[in-house]
């Protein structure tokens, strides 16, 4: 199976690395090349045998979405290929937590330079008392979406969280401030929505797939956040199927799905076979609630 999976990606590998994905809004159908899209299939692969020129290829584009204005912060889209009608953003916590994640991984960048983005990047970013935080479960520490100093109108999505905490799990930084308030912010966030559907999906804004915050709590768990793991028997488990968006712009409107990341399932299958003993399973009979199917442009 791995060498048919690998096959199948390279196919949809573009030759600089990206992973490219289709953008929907109501009567538009766009293509997209994005940092974001391709470092979930990066982190996808993170087990998977044989696929070092996939990634390879993928970790240089990655490198190319490091931001011109934020040194150490990262970009959705690559230094100048923003396409003309998505909104001019700034770097954000989610990407450059994701993609620094990835590159110390694989060696791109060592640990004092992921440190120095952690302390100088990530935690200004942090959530304070305020009129910004409404919802109840958001905890006074945790971390907004956008690197900006403006705090109004910043999303607090739990599964950005979750990808800061495996970040800093990852480092060993388990101790900075921010860690212990986004792990409160995650836990509450799963707590105050249940099993309620439009709950769910008030926590993770950014995020439609319901199966999304399990698998970015899971990864979380494995790079060392275990004060995460009560908290994955409270999230849907599923097979992965039938396709659904990966992103969407803050609450939905604008929605992004990537074709890679459709073989995600079997991207951790692969994984499993030699990580037999690390590696968290899916339940393949669990519905997802997924309702959503991938639009072809």
């Amino acid at each position: 199976m791995t060498v048919r999976l690998l096959a199948d990606l390279e196919a949809l590998q573009q030759p600089d690395g990206c992973f490219p994905s289709r953008v929907t809004a109501p009567g538009s159908c766009r293509l997209d090349r994005n940092g974001f899209v391709t470092a979930l299939v990066v982190r996808a692969l993170r087990d998977v045998p044989g696929a070092g020129r996939i990634r390879d290829r993928a970790l240089d584009l990655l490198r190319r979405c490091a931001s011109e204005r934020t040194p150490g912060a990262y970009r959705f889209w690559p230094a100048g290929e923003q396409p003309a009608w998505a909104p001019r953003l700034p770097a954000d916590v989610d990407d450059t937590a994701i993609i620094t994640r990835e590159l110390l991984r694989h060696g791109r960048i060592d640990r004092a330079t992921a440190l120095r983005t952690a302390c100088h990047v990530l935690l200004p970013q942090r959530a304070t008392a305020g009129r910004e935080l409404s919802p109840p479960w958001i905890v006074p520490g945790a971390f907004h979406t956008w690197i900006t100093r403006e705090k109004r109108g910043n999303p607090v999505d739990a599964c950005v969280n979750v990808n800061v905490v495996a970040l800093l799990a990852a480092l060993d930084a388990r101790h900075l401030p921010g860690y212990a308030e986004a792990v409160r912010t995650v836990t509450g966030a799963v707590a105050w929505a249940g099993a309620d559907p439009a709950r769910r999906r008030a926590i993770t804004p950014f995020y439609p797939d319901p199966y999304a915050l399990r698998e970015a709590t899971e990864h979380a768990v494995e790079c060392g956040a275990t004060e995460l793991a009560p908290v994955l028997p409270r999230l849907p488990a599923g097979s992965g199927t039938p396709a659904a968006p990966v992103c969407c712009s803050a609450y939905g409107h604008t929605y992004w799905w990537c074709p890679a990341l459709d073989l995600r399932a079997e991207m951790r299958r692969a994984a499993c076979s030699t990580t037999v003993p690390t590696c968290p399973g899916r339940s393949s009979t669990a519905s997802t609630g997924r309702t959503e199917r991938a639009p072809s442009c």
